[in-house]
């Protein structure tokens, strides 16, 4: 029997498993993200596992989002909405005070950058997310962000994909 893995979570054909293990194989996207003291990435399926105040660095957490399009009846199509969550903390001084409330935005924006050119991927053939197979990949609008200016400024980052895939393969 296998362990449940907080990091990972869900069962290994899911198609949010499939987007977190596919990303967690990507060096560029990890190599962004701040790191535990054990060495993980701060990269989550499900939620964030771990505070990011005082961290001045970003995680990110791939979520389910229910659907994107209406099922058909010619096939067996689904249509899976995942979110991606880009968690940022600005940097800080020595005593924990925000030195740069912009810089959370900015370093969301730059890992949205990389991750997205790997999920928004409209003309392609088949794509394999960690062993869950698709045939399309869209970004489904722009990333919204949110900071809240008086607690302890992390800001999150969150962009929605629409998933094609056949019945089946998640």
């Amino acid at each position: 029997m296998s362990q449940f893995d907080p990091f990972a979570g869900g069962a290994p054909d899911d198609v949010v498993q499939g987007v977190y293990t596919y990303l967690s194989s990507l060096p560029d996207v990890v190599s962004l993200l701040g790191t535990s003291d054990s060495g993980m990435p701060f990269l989550y399926n499900g939620k964030i596992y771990h505070s990011m105040a005082g961290t001045s660095s970003c995680a990110v957490v791939v979520i389910d989002s229910g659907g994107w399009a209406a099922p058909n009846t010619s096939n067996t199509a689904e249509f899976p909405r995942i979110g991606i969550e880009v968690w940022s903390d600005p940097p800080r001084d020595a005593n924990g005070i925000v030195t740069e409330p912009t810089e959370a935005r900015t370093r969301a924006k730059a890992v949205y950058q990389v991750f997205n050119k790997y999920l928004h991927v409209p003309y392609s053939t088949i794509l394999n997310f960690g062993g869950v197979l698709a045939f399309g990949s869209i970004r489904l609008g722009e990333p919204s962000w949110m900071q809240d200016p008086d607690k302890d400024q992390v800001g999150k980052l969150t962009t929605f994909y629409g998933i094609s895939m056949i019945q089946g393969s998640s």
